[in-house]
């Protein structure tokens, strides 16, 4: 594992509570790929409205996330919705 390629997969209960949670992990995603503060700052914020989003979908279900770089950008799937962002 290293800033150009990592994967981590994580599943929260649908409790808004996690959602920031889930946007601290993926702010802390997105300064481990590099990605200037602010932009990361941006990215986490969307991807807790991505969260909340999904656990208003389907009430009670947990909300699975991966948050994964390959060489490229770095993706964040939230119940297989992909996000990316470029380092």
């Amino acid at each position: 594992m290293d800033p150009y390629r990592f994967e981590f997969t994580v599943s929260v209960p649908c409790d808004e509570r996690f959602a920031e949670t889930v946007r601290l992990l993926a702010v802390r995603a997105a300064r481990y790929a590099g990605v200037a503060e602010a932009t990361c700052e941006a990215f986490g914020s969307a991807i807790d409205q991505s969260v909340r989003e999904r656990m208003g979908a389907a009430p009670g279900a947990p909300v699975s996330v991966v948050m994964r770089r390959a060489g490229g950008p770095l993706q964040v799937l939230v119940d297989g919705r992909p996000l990316t962002l470029e380092p």
